[in-house]
């Protein structure tokens, strides 16, 4: 089921954490604290992992699945594993001469 701007915002936190899933790895964590946050699933080196994007509403549902497509395209095809709770890292991947220095 893909995600809607309405259904994002009427969102009402449970219990325990709860996913709701947009598609392509991309879902909306629901926490007890009131608290949304967009995260990427994906896999690197056979493992799963899971990339965390942003809160909503700081990064509505349309720029979340732009940040989780930028993310998929730039590092996770490229086998390059993204840092976690660093945004510039969605936004460009490094160059030949970073990685080295790395």
């Amino acid at each position: 089921m893909r995600l809607t701007d309405t259904k994002v915002r009427n969102l009402k936190p449970r219990e325990k954490p709860y996913k709701v899933h947009n598609g392509g790895g991309l879902y909306l964590q629901v926490t007890p604290a009131r608290g949304k946050l967009w995260r990427l699933k994906y896999r690197f080196e056979g493992k799963e992992k899971t990339l965390s994007i942003v809160k909503y509403p700081l990064v509505f549902l349309s720029e979340g699945r732009e940040k989780a497509r930028q993310a998929n395209k730039r590092w996770i095809r490229a086998s390059v594993p993204p840092r976690m709770g660093s945004e510039s890292m969605l936004v460009s991947p490094p160059n030949h001469t970073s990685l080295i220095q790395e």
